[in-house]
C-alpha cells in the first residue's frame, strides 16, 4: 500500500510541476516512474508470497542450505524469527549417482597439465569438492607425502620413477566412498626447462642442508650443462625513465584541456555579456548619448576585474584613445569577439558611421530583441544538457534498485 501511495504522490508531483509550467524533464520523469512501478510490482509479489505461510521447502541435495526471515503472530504479539533450512539428505541411490558423476569429473581433470597417468611431470589438479560442491573430497597418497593433498609433487629426493596410489575419499551427506587413481611419477629430462630447474633445485636443496657455511656456492653446471648466474635487473630505472615523457604528454593534454575549457568559459561569458551590453547601448543611445560615450558609461558600472565582454569593450576604447580610427576599432572588436554576436555589433557600429543614427537605433533595438531570444535558447539548451548528464547517474541508481529488489526474490526461489 505504501508503494502505491508513493507512486500516486510522484504522479501528483509531476502534474503539479506541469501546471506551474516547470515540468520535470521527460527522461527523468520516465526513469522515476519506471523505478516506482517496478517497486509496486515487486512489493505486490513479495506481499502475496508472505501470506499464509505453513511450510518451508528444503533444497535438493547439493544445493546448500538457506535462511528464511519469517514473522510469527500469537496472543503474545508479533515477533520476527530467522529459520535456517538445511538441504535434504540424499537417498542411497542419489549418493551413488553423485559418486559416479564425481569420479568421472575427477578422471577428466585430475591430471592437470600431464598427458598421461603413466608419466607425471607436473603438479596434479586435486580439488576439495566436485559437482559444484555436491561432493566433498579428501586426498591422500601412498607412499604418504609423495603427492600433497592439493596435488603438488614432492620430487626432490627421487632417484627413479615412483608409482603412487592416489586415494580420494568422497562424501555426500552421510554416505562415503573411496576411489583409487594410480599414477607414475617420472624424473624429468635434464634437457627440458622443467628438468633443468628440477636438478638445480635438488643441488641447491642439498647445499642448504649444510647450514654451517657462510655462503651457498651456486653450481656451475648440471648434468654436463653449464650454468651462468645473475640477478634480475630491477625495472624501476626503466620505469622512471619512461615516466618523464609520459608526464610531458599528460601535461600537454592537461594544458590543451584547460585551454579548451577556458575558451569555452570565455565564449559563454561573451554570450552572457553581449545581451547586457546591447541593452545598455540601446538605452544610452536612445537618450541621445554618443556611441563612444555610451560605451564609457557602460564600463563605469562594472566591477573589476571585467568579464570577457566588457573587457573587449575596454580594449576597443583604449585603441580609440590611442589614435586608432573608430572604423578600425569596431572591426577589431568583431574579430576578437569569438562568435557572431560581437561581429554583428561591429557591423552595426561601422554602418552607423555611414547611414546615420536613425538607422543605427532601429537596427540596435532589433538586435537587442534577437540577442535576448538567442540568450533564452542558449539557457534552454544548457538546461537540457544538464538534465542529460543526470540520466546516467539515475540509470546507475535504477540498476542498484533493481538488484536490491530482485536479488532476494532470486535467492529465495533458488535461481
Amino acid at each position: 500500500m505504501i508503494a502505491v501511495l508513493i507512486l500516486l504522490g510522484t504522479i501528483g508531483f509531476f502534474i503539479y510541476k506541469k501546471k506551474t509550467k516547470k515540468p520535470v524533464d521527460t527522461k527523468i520523469r520516465r526513469l522515476m516512474l519506471a523505478v516506482e512501478i517496478l517497486g509496486v510490482v515487486c512489493f505486490a509479489l513479495d506481499y502475496s508470497e508472505s501470506k499464509d505461510f505453513s511450510a518451508l521447502l528444503r533444497n535438493a541435495p547439493g544445493e546448500g542450505s538457506y535462511e528464511e526471515s519469517l514473522r510469527v503472530e500469537s496472543n503474545q504479539g508479533t515477533e520476527e524469527i530467522t529459520v535456517e533450512v538445511k538441504e535434504r539428505n540424499p537417498t542411497k541411490e542419489e549418493a551413488e549417482a553423485f559418486f559416479r558423476e564425481a569420479a568421472e569429473e575427477i578422471q577428466r581433470s585430475y591430471l592437470g597439465e600431464n598427458e598421461s597417468a603413466e608419466e607425471i611431470l607436473y603438479d596434479l589438479n586435486l580439488q576439495e569438492e566436485y559437482l559444484d560442491g555436491k561432493v566433498e573430497t579428501a586426498w591422500t597418497s601412498e607412499p604418504y607425502g609423495r603427492i600433497a593433498a592439493d596435488g603438488v609433487l614432492n620430487q626432490q629426493d627421487m632417484e627413479e620413477d615412483v608409482v603412487v596410489n592416489l586415494l580420494c575419499t568422497m562424501w555426500v551427506g552421510d554416505y562415503e566412498q573411496t576411489e583409487s587413481f594410480p599414477v607414475r611419477m617420472v624424473l624429468p629430462e635434464v634437457d627440458t626447462p622443467r628438468g633443468i630447474l628440477f636438478y638445480i633445485r635438488r643441488i641447491l636443496q642439498q647445499a642448504e642442508e649444510g647450514g654451517d657455511e657462510e655462503e651457498i656456492v651456486l653450481p656451475g653446471e648440471v648434468e654436463g650443462i653449464s650454468l651462468t648466474w645473475s640477478k634480475p635487473v630491477d625495472s624501476r630505472g626503466l620505469f622512471l625513465a619512461a615516466l618523464g615523457p609520459l608526464l610531458y604528454v599528460l601535461f600537454l593534454l592537461k594544458d590543451k584541456e584547460d585551454a579548451a575549457k577556458e575558451q569555452k568559459t570565455r565564449r559563454r561569458q561573451l554570450e552572457e555579456d553581449y545581451v547586457d551590453i546591447v541593452r545598455k547601448l540601446a538605452l544610452f543611445t536612445g537618450a541621445g548619448v554618443g556611441i563612444r560615450e555610451a560605451f564609457r558609461k557602460i564600463l563605469e558600472g562594472q566591477k573589476m576585474p571585467l568579464t570577457a565582454g566588457y573587457f573587449e569593450i575596454s580594449v576597443m576604447l583604449r585603441q580609440m584613445d590611442a589614435g586608432v580610427g573608430e572604423v578600425r576599432a569596431y572591426e577589431n572588436l568583431g574579430r576578437r569577439g569569438f562568435g557572431g554576436d560581437f561581429r554583428r555589433l561591429s557591423l552595426l557600429l561601422t554602418s552607423n558611421l555611414k547611414k546615420g543614427d536613425a538607422y543605427f537605433r532601429a537596427e540596435l533595438q532589433k538586435e537587442e530583441q534577437e540577442a535576448f531570444e538567442r540568450r533564452k535558447n542558449i539557457a534552454r539548451t544548457r538546461g537540457e544538457e544538464a538534465s542529460a548528464k543526470l540520466v546516467f547517474p539515475m540509470m546507475g541508481i535504477l540498476g542498484i534498485v533493481i538488484v536490491i529488489l530482485i536479488y532476494p526474490a532470486m535467492v529465495s526461489t533458488g535461481l
